[in-house]
Order: structure tokens, then C-alpha cells, then sequence
């Protein structure tokens, strides 16, 4: 092609024509445009449904335009961080003394929330042992 293309056109182009292009055809880009260019071609070439930018970032083309925007956006929403007691609930209860000294066994040099984060883990674990033991009867 002997045309001076935008990267525009190149996007708007089918599989085919993109294909057929070579480093000439896109020359005349910016730098950012070229880099585009060359990776659309690339991908015409291979032909893959999924482009090779879109496996290295995970999303499709995205213009950085609307990438600003999309951070301004969630910078704005500022999220309050939840307080621990607003997730959590103090439980008193019995224990035998030695799971009690396992715990504190397993807790040295753990840092502050190793005791609750433990115990957390075991309950969870054990919910999901259950859940998976009911999935498995016979119904």
C-alpha cells in the first residue's frame, strides 16, 4: 500500500488486509501507534482469537483515555477500610488445655493475630470438609 494509513484505519482493517501490511505501511506512526500496528499485524498474521496483548494484560484493547478515566474513577470512590471489629465477633469458650498449648506452639513467632487467624483457618477448614462430605451423599 503506498497510502500513509492511521492507526485507525489499520484497527478498522479485516484480518486479511492487516496481514498483508509491512513495516512501510505504518512507518510514518508515532512511536505508541507503531508499537499498536505491529502487534495488530502480528496477530492478523497468527490469526489467534485472543490477542497477545490481551494475554500479557488480560483485557481487550483499551484506549488510554478511557484507562484514565477508569482510575479517576476508582481513585473518587475511596472505600472506607472496614474495621476488624466490624468483620469479627469476641467468642468466650472452653478449650482442653492441650490444644490450647498446641495453639501457642504453633503461634511462636507468628506476630499479633497468629491465635485468631489460626483458629479462623481451622473453622473454615472444617466447614468446608463438611460442605464437601454432605456434596457427596447420596441424595
Amino acid at each position: 500500500m503506498s497510502e500513509k494509513l492511521t492507526i485507525e484505519e489499520i484497527k478498522a482493517m479485516a484480518a486479511e488486509e492487516k496481514a498483508k501490511l509491512t513495516k512501510a505501511d505504518y512507518a510514518h506512526l508515532n512511536s505508541m501507534d507503531k508499537s499498536v500496528a505491529k502487534i495488530l499485524i502480528d496477530e492478523a498474521k497468527k490469526g489467534d482469537k485472543q490477542t497477545a496483548r490481551e494475554e500479557l494484560v488480560g483485557t481487550p484493547e483499551v484506549s488510554l483515555a478511557d484507562i484514565k478515566k477508569a482510575i479517576k474513577a476508582e481513585q473518587k470512590r475511596k472505600v472506607k477500610p472496614k474495621k476488624f471489629e466490624d468483620e469479627h465477633s469476641k467468642l468466650t469458650f472452653w478449650i482442653r488445655d492441650d490444644l490450647r498449648e498446641m495453639i501457642n506452639e504453633a503461634i511462636i513467632g507468628e506476630g499479633k493475630g497468629a491465635q485468631t487467624r489460626l483458629l479462623n483457618t481451622a473453622i473454615e477448614d472444617y466447614f468446608k470438609k463438611l460442605y464437601s462430605d454432605i456434596q457427596k451423599r447420596p441424595q
